[in-house]
């Protein structure tokens, strides 16, 4: 399954010789071969790596959901059944792990999208705010922000989100629907403000 790269996320699988050759690489490592899981942790680093910071931004609590990540990776190798790649098996313990980071961590947005009043006639929210998408999801209801990034930055779909961070289907369209709501009530009250300023500096 293909992943958005807008935020640097691998499409292929993790190792250069093939899907074969990582799931001979998972076998050994999860046995104890020691130099086998030197080698995996080296192989997937990257892509843990680009699914913490995605979720989290470039810094200090993506490093330690990286390192955290790694850890759920080696515990986690006698449940890998290659089922799916192996990069795609990490991107996702990469996301859990910098999710539990992000609660732990990030306060709670104070609005609440249902007081904020509805775009009439709006139309769908692209894939990506150039520039600002981070800034903008920061500042609305965590889970809400979290649903929209998974979504429209990483590329999962909602079954798969549903799974991702256990709750239903519906449950993930309701965080969806309010979160798109909250982005673009955030989006024009900013707009507004910006364009109060440079009336301002030109009266």
């Amino acid at each position: 399954m293909k992943r958005s790269t807008g935020y640097g996320i691998p499409e292929q699988g993790v190792g250069k010789d093939g899907p074969a050759n990582d799931r001979t690489l998972a076998e050994r490592a999860a046995g104890g071969d020691a130099d086998a899981r030197r080698a995996l942790l080296q192989r997937v680093l990257p892509t843990l790596r680009a699914a913490t910071i995605a979720v989290l931004g470039v810094g200090a609590d993506a490093e330690d959901a990286t390192q955290q990540a790694a850890i759920d990776v080696l515990r986690g190798l006698p449940t890998f059944r290659a089922e799916a790649s192996l990069s795609a098996w990490c991107r996702t313990i990469g996301v859990r792990a910098a999710l539990r980071v992000a609660r732990s961590r990030r306060p709670v947005a104070i609005v609440e999208p249902d007081q904020l009043p509805a775009e009439e006639g709006a139309a769908p929210m692209t894939d990506s705010i150039p520039g600002e998408l981070r800034a903008h999801l920061d500042g609305i209801p965590k889970l809400q922000g979290e649903a929209l990034l998974l979504r429209h930055g990483m590329g999962y779909t909602v079954p798969e989100l549903a799974q991702l961070l256990e709750t239903s289907v519906n449950t993930i369209k309701s965080r969806l629907l309010k979160g798109r709501k909250a982005l673009r009530a955030r989006i024009r009250q900013q707009s507004l403000v910006a364009e109060t300023r440079r009336s301002g500096r030109s009266s």
